[in-house]
């Protein structure tokens, strides 16, 4: 041990002699094994010639020290840690600690500010915060802070913020904000918001939003958001919306409204809109209204209107209208992509190239061509009807069935037999 070193070179020094020849030997002995001794138990020198202040109880590196030894096993304390190399065990620190580079911790790292260094592996917890220049593994609790450079594995909480320049496995909890550029796998959640720069897979939430720049899979749940520029699959929900730069898969629920650049599948529930620049299929409902650039098949509700760039394929129901497509009347054979298929109703107008099922416009109902049961009040065929078309006004450039009405209409029909009151027929 040190202190036995500086003992035994004094002692040397000190010895009385019975001569002067014997003292000049001892003289000139003393000094050189004492030397030798003290190199040989002296504190190891650190980079830049400053010496390791620490008393080391222990041997070969191992035990209890007091103060920056570089390299320990055992149980080490320290005021500020600096240019750590490697220690393992119970690491204790009091102030703020300055950076280690490739310095390791394993163990139990704790500090009255907090641990640093590259790697912190095991317990590591500080009053203000746990900072790892690379890698945080395992249980990391900081006061105010949780933070690490490239990796943040395990159970990770902080008042404010928990984050980490690169990816994250596990639990990250905040009492403000999670923020991972990298990509997610596990839990993240805090009161404020969690941000992810890549794709989640797991659970996210988030008090006022849960955020996302590329795909999100799992539970994403955000108090007035959840977002994502990629795609969301699972279970999405925003207190005021639910966005998706991609498609969405699962149940999609928005207070306000759920978007999709891309497809929509599964549930989708917006308080006042569920808009896809893509189709939808599955459970379709909007307290104003359903659109979808593509196609929509399964149940499609709204509340004002239902509306498809393509067709409309299941149970289609609007409180005003039902629209399928664009195309001008009477300039298609009705084979073209926007059709109407199943049961679909609206108190106002339902329109599409082409209708067939059971087919309900309160006013006006209307295709160029039209198979199954039409109903409305005016009912309007602008190429060919096939079945039964029952309204106050029902007409038909060319009919194969039935119309019933005060008045009925069919230009195909020879001119004596083109109107007729309460029924004509065409086949």
């Amino acid at each position: 041990m040190m202190i036995t070193a500086w003992t035994c070179m004094l002692a040397t020094t000190l010895l009385p002699t019975s001569g002067g020849e014997a003292l000049e030997a001892n003289v000139a002995v003393a000094p050189s094994a004492a030397q030798r001794l003290a190199v040989a138990t002296a504190p190891p020198m650190l980079s830049g010639g400053t010496w390791q202040s620490s008393l080391d109880i222990g041997l070969d590196g191992k035990g209890i020290s007091f103060g920056n030894a570089p390299v320990w096993d055992g149980i080490r304390f320290n005021l500020v840690d600096h240019d750590v190399e490697r220690l393992r065990g119970i690491n204790t620190s009091l102030w703020i600690p300055s950076s280690s580079p490739n310095g390791q911790m394993t163990g139990i790292n704790l500090g009255l500010i907090g641990p640093r260094a590259d790697h912190l592996d095991g317990i590591s917890a500080g009053l203000i915060g746990t900072y790892a220049d690379e890698y945080l593994h395992g249980l990391n609790v900081g006061g105010l802070l949780t933070f690490s450079g490239k990796e943040l594995v395990g159970v990770s909480a902080a008042g404010l913020a928990t984050g980490t320049e690169g990816n994250a496995a596990g639990v990250q909890l905040a009492g403000l904000a999670t923020v991972i550029d990298g990509y997610m796998q596990g839990i993240s959640g805090a009161f404020l918001a969690t941000s992810t720069g890549g794709t989640v897979e797991g659970v996210t939430l988030g008090g006022l939003a849960t955020m996302g720049e590329s795909s999100m899979e799992g539970i994403q749940l955000g108090g007035l958001a959840a977002a994502a520029d990629g795609s969301m699959d699972g279970i999405q929900a925003g207190g005021l919306a639910v966005m998706s730069g991609g498609s969405m898969t699962g149940i999609s629920l928005g207070g306000l409204a759920a978007v999709a650049d891309h497809d929509m599948t599964g549930v989708n529930v917006g308080g006042l809109a569920v808009v896809a620049d893509g189709s939808q299929e599955g459970l379709n409902v909007g307290g104003l209204a359903a659109v979808a650039d593509g196609h929509m098949t399964g149940i499609n509700l709204a509340g004002l209107a239902a509306m498809s760039g393509g067709s409309m394929t299941g149970i289609n129901i609007a409180g005003l209208a039902v629209v399928a497509g664009d195309d001008e009347w009477g300039s298609s054979d009705g084979l073209g992509s926007a059709r109407l298929a199943g049961l679909t109703a609206a108190l106002y107008r339902v329109e599409a190239d082409h209708t067939s099922g059971l087919t309900i416009g309160g006013l006006i109902a209307q295709a160029n061509h039209m198979d199954g049961l039409t109903i409305g009040a005016y009912t309007r065929a602008h190429s060919i009807a096939h079945g039964l078309n029952i309204g106050i006004f029902n007409s038909a450039e060319d009919m194969g069935g039935v119309q019933i009405g005060l008045l009925n209409h069919i230009e195909s029909n020879p001119e004596w037999l083109r109107w007729l009151p309460v029924i004509n027929m065409h086949f």
